[in-house]
């Protein structure tokens, strides 16, 4: 598979629902893998900020939506359900991060 075909992958039929921010090939690539939206941001946030930082094309694998945890009804106002409001937070922090892609 060359890089141009892998920019052109569509996920979906594979229950992947992929948010790109960035699909400039790069020389290297790091794939994290966490269960929920935020895991990426404690405890090793600066170290993936590091690796973008230097050109590395970082993914991050989210398990979830974070659809079962629970929040107080005030903050999701303006989100049809709290999975709504959990990739809104993810889509922020993955901008703050520089990641090259989410995927849920």
């Amino acid at each position: 598979m060359t890089i141009e075909t892998a920019r052109e992958l569509d996920f979906a039929p594979y229950g992947i629902d992929s948010l790109w921010l960035d699909r400039e090939p790069r020389p290297r690539t790091i794939l994290i893998a966490y269960p929920h939206p935020d895991d990426e941001s404690f405890g090793n946030g600066g170290t993936i900020a590091r690796y973008t930082a230097e050109g590395v094309a970082v993914h991050y694998a989210c398990a979830t939506r974070g659809e079962c945890g629970t929040v107080d009804a005030p903050m999701l106002e303006g989100y049809a359900d709290i999975a709504a409001l959990r990739t809104a937070e993810q889509t922020c922090a993955a901008k703050a991060l520089n990641l090259a892609a989410v995927h849920f």
